[in-house]
């Protein structure tokens, strides 16, 4: 461990608000809410016992609301997921022109729903993001892109979705599930050295562990890892209850 390049870890403080919440009714919502209950669920005389859409849908716990309410704040156009994409295309082009491979970021997260709203966020943003020529003469490369691996994967198609994100330069950034690749997995510390947790291990050996999928032998950049923490009013009812993790 003396041997490996530095680590550092960031806390960026992700502010959430009502309108996150009502978002994330509309979006996953077993069915609309009234505005009286939409209201009584946002709202601080909520009544904790009380079923609504959300908990209908089969979102019931805390740490998925919250990572719901963190995708929802992430996909907006000037959110701090936005801005980074933005910086990893432009130095994603910046090393093709020099002729370099880029290094490319890693998104952590858990429940299906919210790396779903991930997935949408990151695809769009980075087939947003101008594709410079190919320094080959092959004319244009292929659009900047993401890949995502959560359970559902095989372990055949797992590798494939690595190995893509490894070996493809046109795919800048990897949206993994926290229990499917925060343990067993090798070769992202060759093409990455920044992590981004969207939602939190849920114990230490678990955050340790999917650090280490980047922060490991064969590392040759100072690793940066970024844990997103909600911040917002400290109880403003059901969805933001859980603010501030």
């Amino acid at each position: 461990m003396d041997d490996l390049p530095h680590r550092l870890d960031e806390q960026v403080d992700l502010p959430l608000a009502l309108g996150h919440a009502r978002e994330a009714i509309r979006a996953f919502g077993a069915a609309p809410l009234p505005p009286d209950d939409l209201a009584r669920a946002e709202g601080g005389d909520a009544d904790d016992s009380a079923p609504d859409s959300l908990e209908a849908a089969g979102v019931k716990a805390k740490a998925h609301r919250l990572g719901l309410l963190k995708a929802v704040a992430l996909s907006e156009p000037e959110s701090w997921l936005h801005a980074r994409l933005r910086t990893l295309a432009t130095a994603a082009a910046d090393a093709r022109q020099r002729g370099e491979r880029p290094r490319k970021l890693v998104v952590f997260a858990h429940h299906e729903r919210v790396m779903d709203l991930l997935e949408k966020t990151i695809g769009e943003r980075l087939a947003d993001a101008a594709t410079p020529a190919s320094g080959g003469g092959d004319g244009e490369s292929a659009p900047w892109h993401g890949v995502r691996i959560d359970g559902s994967h095989s372990g055949v198609a797992k590798n494939a979705l690595l190995d893509a994100f490894r070996d493809n330069d046109s795919c800048l950034a990897a949206l993994l599930s926290i229990k499917a690749c925060g343990t067993g997995v090798d070769g992202l510390q060759h093409t990455a050295d920044h992590a981004v947790f969207v939602e939190l291990p849920e114990t230490y050996a678990l955050a340790h562990q999917a650090a280490a999928r980047l922060h490991r032998s064969g590392q040759t950049q100072r690793v940066l890892l970024t844990w997103l923490l909600a911040c917002g009013p400290p109880r403003r009812g059901r969805l933001l209850a859980g603010a501030g993790g």
